[in-house]
């Protein structure tokens, strides 16, 4: 059953080119950081996806564009890391198109959650990324919409 919060509208960055989907309102706008937020909220919360190939991608060749993406999210103050993935599949290592080290992918997420503050969340795929995603954005509508952070 949906909680009762129906005036919450979530923000999807412009820039999100497989965007989840939601059971409530969404809005596209262009986000400091992260791919989803909280309308009124987008300063305080938000959710970076990363798909099994991007993250790849951002611990190799594009890692110091998104070490300084995680650096500008540090600021949030709720910040979430969904991947697309679950961590017994990413420490396989068979990620097909590259010949990243595995260690290298759990040791630059656990470094984002350590030195950034940053809950990683190994969502299995797509739509359950979805759902998590949802339900995050949920809990902290709830628990701030009167104003109290």
């Amino acid at each position: 059953m949906k909680p009762d919060i129906s005036d919450m509208t979530i923000i999807i960055d412009t820039r999100e080119q497989t965007p989840f989907s939601f059971s409530y309102p969404i809005s596209r706008k262009t986000l400091i950081a992260g791919d989803y937020s909280i309308l009124g909220f987008e300063d305080k919360i938000a959710i970076e996806r990363k798909a099994l190939g991007d993250l790849t991608s951002c611990v190799g060749k594009d890692r110091n564009r998104f070490i300084k993406q995680m650096e500008v999210l540090s600021f949030f103050h709720r910040k979430y890391l969904v991947i697309e993935a679950n961590l017994n599949y990413i420490l396989q290592g068979d990620f097909g198109y590259t010949k990243i080290n595995p260690e290298s992918v759990l040791g630059t997420i656990c470094k984002i959650a350590i030195e950034y503050n940053i809950f990683p969340i190994f969502a299995g795929g797509h739509r359950s990324g979805a759902k998590i995603t949802e339900r995050l954005l949920i809990q902290y509508y709830k628990k701030y919409r009167g104003g109290k952070i």
